[in-house]
């Protein structure tokens, strides 16, 4: 149903301008109205009502760009290949706004050679149309051109400084670059104007976290959940604030549903399991634990922090031959983690393998420093003590 009542809008917003001529319906409020409106509407969480008032909103103006471009936001992937599928239904002489039809398609577009076409063709249509320069300036990002991308912004930016989304993902090229209070404030303007803006929202919440401001960036991580409740990544990001205010058992939470809601994003996945096993871990929770690990070592196989927690639940339970091979492997893969050394080599020793445990335990003595150190070097004698001691019988 709602797809039929988004065919009967496009009609209207293909269709009702072709002519270049603005179909007001007598008495209606002006565009302005029904955008701060609809805005109103998101500010509430009232998405659907949101959608729904902008259906109504595009029949009076289907001509107006911040009201389609707001619905474009509202509806998502579903928005855009409506629209990308009326450009090949209708004639493009009676498109009412070329240049979001173009948007939508590059925004769709798998090949980034064929987004850039898009984009180009939307600004050929409306060179004034900015969301289409900051597309331009994203598949520079993604390629690793940053001075390109900010030129384009800068552009974008010139030509409308409220397009959001030239602030929102500036503010991705200074997080790249551990900008973080140029990120914050990019990401912090581009919601003034766009609050139905999850992303943002997450983006904002990442600086925050990486700037020491645990508490203000669990308050975005769930600002974006509020608005997008089945992304992985950012109840990941949640449980990374939770986890830093010591907020141990919402972050245990918030990191399993990051796995349960990773949507096949198994590095999503394999790091909500991961950090919920080790919480776990830590808790004493062993049941749990073993279930999260054991998930998440079977996916990420070499993955040393995930074989040493696994040798870890071996050693919980008595069995150190085990545990000193998961150890084994972890050090393999980490060799300057002196941590797993001092695993193995404590595990050899409960194995009965003494001298495979000094050699462990003399890495560890090196790698390690402080009461790591001291801990390890303690482990070290009392090994080299039990050598001596086989030996002296040995002799008798």
């Amino acid at each position: 149903m709602m797809k039929r009542l988004i065919s009967v809008s496009l009609a209207l917003a293909l269709c009702g301008a072709a002519a270049g001529h603005e179909h007001e319906h007598e008495g209606a409020p002006g565009a302005d109205y029904f955008h701060e409106h609809a805005l109103e509407l998101l500010r509430a969480r009232q998405s659907e009502k949101a959608a729904a008032f902008l259906q109504y909103s595009l029949d009076y103006y289907p001509w107006d760009v911040p009201l389609n471009l707001l619905y474009l936001d509202v509806l998502g992937e579903e928005g855009l290949e409506v629209l990308g599928q009326a450009w090949y239904e209708e004639d493009s002489e009676h498109v009412a706004d070329e240049a979001i039809i173009l948007f939508a398609l590059g925004r769709l577009a798998e090949d980034d050679a064929d987004a850039r076409d898009y984009y180009e063709r939307a600004l050929a249509a409306d060179r004034d149309f900015t969301p289409a320069r900051v597309g331009l300036a994203e598949l520079s990002y993604r390629r690793g051109d940053l001075e390109a991308a900010r030129l384009e912004i800068e552009r974008a930016l010139k030509q409308n400084a409220d397009e959001w989304r030239a602030y929102a993902l500036r503010g991705e090229i200074f997080l790249a670059l551990d900008e973080l209070e140029g990120a914050v404030r990019d990401f912090e303007r581009a919601l003034d104007d766009d609050p139905y803006a999850p992303a943002t929202h997450a983006a904002l919440g990442e600086a925050l976290l990486l700037g020491g401001e645990a508490a203000a960036a669990r308050e975005e991580y769930r600002e974006a959940i509020a608005w997008c409740d089945d992304r992985g990544e950012y109840y990941l990001g949640l449980g990374k604030a939770q986890e830093a205010l010591g907020e141990l058992d919402a972050a245990r939470l918030a990191y399993a549903a990051a796995a349960s809601r990773a949507c096949g994003n198994m590095t999503v996945a394999i790091a909500g399991r991961k950090a919920a096993g080790r919480l776990a871990f830590g808790a004493g929770d062993m049941l749990e634990a073993t279930d999260h690990i054991t998930w998440a070592a079977t996916f990420a196989p070499d993955d040393a922090e995930l074989r040493a927690y696994v040798g870890g639940l071996y050693a919980h339970v008595g069995r150190p031959a085990e545990a000193a091979a998961e150890f084994k492997r972890a050090a393999e893969l980490e060799p300057e983690n002196g941590v797993y050394w001092y695993l193995l080599g404590s595990s050899r020793a409960r194995a009965g393998e003494f001298e495979a445990a000094r050699e462990s335990l003399e890495e560890a003595v090196e790698l390690l420093d402080g009461e790591e150190a001291a801990e390890a070097a303690r482990e070290l004698e009392a090994v080299r003590a039990a050598l001596a001691e086989g030996s002296g019988q040995q002799e008798e």
